[in-house]
């Protein structure tokens, strides 16, 4: 109930800064997660107040998912190249979920994210429909985000 009503507040924006700031400190890693994501998705103001908690939540080895969404939204303030690298590398995660949420959330960044085209476009070889191996989840996931950072291509 509590994750869904954080899920929720999310959609609030700024309005919603302090409580998702609040949940950065929750002792469940999903509230965590998600409420780093809120932030990194907001921006502006909530995301610099959150700068500092989502820096140490970045590399808090407790949560391969919470470092994964805290990078995330330390990428969308603007600090892509200190940690871009995590998620790229959770590419290769050796669960499913992981590696679909980290190319989710490389998609999410756009064209800040071009320096995961090569990685990502590896995920995607090797995870392609019919690829030996593969993980067609994964395959998707890569694909869909190297869609979205290279959106500005897309429509010239």
């Amino acid at each position: 109930v509590r994750l869904r009503a954080l899920k929720s507040l999310g959609g609030f924006g700024a309005a919603a800064g302090a409580a998702l700031r609040g949940a950065l400190d929750h002792q469940d890693a999903a509230m965590r997660y998600t409420a780093a994501v809120h932030l990194g998705r907001i921006g502006g103001e909530p995301l610099q107040l959150a700068s500092e908690r989502l820096t140490e939540l970045a590399s808090d080895p407790s949560s391969h998912a919470v470092r994964m969404a805290a990078c995330y939204a330390l990428c969308e303030s603007g600090k892509v190249s200190e940690h871009l690298p995590l998620l790229v590398d959770s590419l290769d995660y050796g669960e499913r979920g992981m590696a679909c949420s980290a190319a989710e959330l490389i998609g999410r960044l756009g064209p800040d994210a071009r320096a995961a085209e090569s990685a990502l476009q590896t995920a995607y070889e090797k995870h392609r429909p019919g690829a030996a191996g593969g993980d067609y989840h994964i395959g998707g996931a890569a694909m869909n985000a190297l869609r979205k950072i290279r959106i500005d291509e897309a429509a010239q």
